[in-house]
């Protein structure tokens, strides 16, 4: 794992073609179909059969004499989301706000209007204007601990200013056994574990928490017993476990009366669970203390036209157009890569993943990497902070056109979201007052705003 960037200059072409997807290649020679299946197809099977024998010739001699080079850059930075659509990123050389766009269009109760914001964890109170730094203390960072964004997961802004509220009220008037529960805690009886009371995590509040051993302590009274709230606590304690943590209740009773047996319980579970702080993991979403993080990539394939003109010299369209699209392929798979051993390594938040190439063409991983263009992210404007972030023309070896199209035309670029909840969408269409909001973010001008954002605008 590392933060900053990492250039991959002249990467194995052989390595990069185990990961290549072949039904792409054939869409663009209009050969449609899924592969391998369209090879034996009544009526496109014979041409689609030649074709791949004669793409795989070329691939060979492409990889043997070395006629192209493949260079990728990836990058992991720090990252706040600091508004509802708004992520601060913060690099050794300057601190960037990537802008986003959120759907507008309107949906079933219960499903979200997203935005990839969303899968960055939120600064702890965005919306009051407080700075975080005089909030961090309380409720959830502990006593005297100035850290922020540990366990803040998908959480709404303006949920969170409420939350807090009550857990500080709270915080402030215990009941007998939280009392003499945290006292027991705090006067280090439990010596190596750190514990934070009235901590927030995503919607709930949370009596006690040690973090480092992902363990939830929960201190029940009478009230607990009614059916509504027995209901609730059941939908809690499945959500907490879902996201790793181990959930032990004590009523006010076993407190009370039998303190060290309750401390003794409390010992043997924290003993049982390894330290998450050993880890190598950045975020995803509880993978570290302080802040979340986010990605980025660039591949380019190199060197293609030389071998052009010699193939346009010769009036061999054919294999010319062949080259053409293993370049595409050659970029993509680059891609696919990348994204792989910066889940299972450079980032590694899913070091166990063993996925099939099929496996892989169907997304079936941990995480997306959307580029500005995309249609969760119109704005092809982005690009310039993406690439300013990896280091420019001269890291990439990527040059961006007026039109923001990269140069060499086979490359890609991209964001990395670790997010388990991530996922591709598209923003949709966009009104008026998202369009002014945006530009108005971004510092641009709202008639440049809107020739990039054309294609979503109502």
């Amino acid at each position: 794992t590392f933060s900053g960037t990492k250039i991959f200059a002249d990467y194995s072409l052989e390595e990069i073609a185990a990961y290549i997807d072949w039904q792409p290649f054939f869409i663009a020679w209009e050969l449609h179909g899924k592969f391998p299946a369209l090879l034996t197809d009544e009526v496109i099977g014979k041409e689609a059969t030649k074709l791949y024998h004669d793409a795989k010739k070329l691939l060979k001699q492409i990889i043997n004499e070395k006629w192209l080079s493949a260079r990728g850059v990836v990058g992991f930075w720090e990252a706040t989301k600091t508004a509802a659509d708004t992520v601060e990123v913060n690099s050794n050389q300057s601190t960037i706000h990537l802008e986003f766009l959120r759907q507008q269009s309107k949906k079933a109760a219960g499903q979200p209007n997203l935005s990839l914001a969303d899968f960055i964890k939120p600064s702890p109170t965005p919306t009051t204007g407080v700075p975080v730094k005089e909030l961090a203390e309380a409720p959830s960072q502990g006593e005297g601990v100035v850290k922020v964004g540990f366990g803040y997961e998908m959480a709404d802004p303006t949920t969170y200013a409420l939350l807090k509220q009550y857990a500080l009220e709270h915080r402030n008037q215990p009941t007998t056994a939280e009392a003499l529960l945290w006292d027991s805690l705090k006067t280090k009886k439990l010596a190596g574990f750190k514990f934070r009371r009235q901590h927030i995590i995503g919607t709930y509040i949370t009596d006690i928490v040690c973090l480092d051993r992902q363990v939830v302590i929960e201190i029940v009274g009478l009230i607990h017993q009614l059916p509504e709230n027995t209901e609730a606590d059941e939908i809690r304690t499945g959500w907490l476990k879902q996201k790793g943590f181990k959930v032990i209740r004590f009523t006010n009773e076993d407190v009370i009366k039998s303190t060290n047996e309750v401390l003794e319980i409390i010992t043997n579970e924290l003993n049982k669970l390894p330290s998450i702080k050993g880890g190598n993991i950045l975020s995803s979403p509880f993978g570290g203390q302080g802040a979340d993080y986010i990605g980025a990539f660039s591949v380019t394939i190199q060197g293609i036209e030389e071998h052009i003109k010699k193939f346009e010299a010769a009036y061999d369209d054919y294999n010319k157009i062949i080259l053409q699209a293993l370049a595409d392929r050659f970029a993509e798979a680059f891609a696919e890569l990348l994204h792989a051993k910066t889940r299972k390594e450079f980032w590694g938040y899913d070091t166990s993943e063993q996925l099939s190439t099929e496996q892989l063409i169907q997304e079936e991983y941990s995480g997306i990497r959307p580029a500005p263009g995309y249609p969760a992210c119109p704005d092809h404007t982005e690009k310039y902070k993406l690439f300013n972030l990896l280091g420019g023309e001269e890291a990439t070896g990527i040059e961006l056109t007026e039109s923001l199209a990269m140069y060499p035309a086979s490359s890609v670029c991209g964001w990395y979201f670790a997010h388990p909840e991530s996922k591709y969408f598209g923003v949709g269409k966009i009104s008026e007052d998202q369009l002014l909001d945006y530009a108005a973010r971004k510092g641009m001008p709202v008639e440049e705003a809107t020739r990039w954002l054309r294609p979503v605008l109502e």
